[in-house]
């Protein structure tokens, strides 16, 4: 048993140094109450710190871009339907001026909670680059209007939340693009979508969802 063990994690190893980071180790082995156990216990937190340092943004705790991009492709394969979300602060730059690096940091991570709890029992929230989110939405089970009107209800939460930062109180609006997928359509393509409706709103004067 011993011998069969060290097998699995010698095999539970290889495949985390192959880049398979969705393997789990056995749970019989880091309940073992010997020295094979700690080793399984010290080589699952290895995996799950790894991933983490892969897959998640340092600062805001949510996704980064390449978890996002290969949760598209998950979805994708799945043929389900969902939402392409696009999120960016207002007038980023104007808060970084103001108010200096660390406030702005604090805001993106204040931002990001919220974002993340929003999606929280049927999405997926990453940082896309900046001040930008990307939010995968299953809301198969809704009607488009429903959807838009979801994340009408998050502007307008983002919009009325002040953030507290030393003597400051700081305030944000964003804008929103959606795109819906539909059949035929590629990844890019709803990629497109999303960020021309968020650039649409940008331009006819933010804090607005554009669909």
């Amino acid at each position: 048993q011993m011998v069969s063990d060290i097998g699995l994690i010698n095999g539970y190893l290889r495949s985390i140094s192959e880049g398979d980071l969705t393997v789990d180790i056995d749970e019989r082995i880091v309940n073992r109450p010997d020295e094979i156990g700690e080793i399984g216990i010290y080589a699952a937190k290895m995996r799950s710190d790894l991933q983490k340092l892969i897959e998640m943004d340092p600062l805001t705790s949510l996704y980064n871009r390449r978890s996002c991009n290969n949760q598209l492709s998950r979805l994708f394969q799945k043929g389900d339907s969902f939402t392409v979300v696009m999120c960016d602060i207002d007038w980023f730059k104007k808060i970084n001026d103001q108010y200096g690096h660390d406030a702005g940091d604090y805001v993106l991570v204040k931002i990001s909670e919220m974002i993340r709890e929003n999606v929280a029992d049927c999405g997926f929230a990453s940082r896309w680059g900046g001040e930008e989110f990307l939010l995968l939405y299953e809301g198969y089970k809704k009607d488009k209007s429903e959807i838009v009107r979801e994340f009408e209800e998050l502007r307008q939460r983002l919009q009325d939340t002040v953030i507290s930062y030393k003597n400051e109180n700081i305030r944000i609006t964003v804008t929103i693009g959606l795109a819906f997928y539909q059949e035929g359509t590629t990844i890019q393509q709803l990629l497109n979508i999303a960020d021309d409706n968020l650039y649409t709103g940008k331009k006819y004067g933010r804090n607005r969802v554009v669909y």
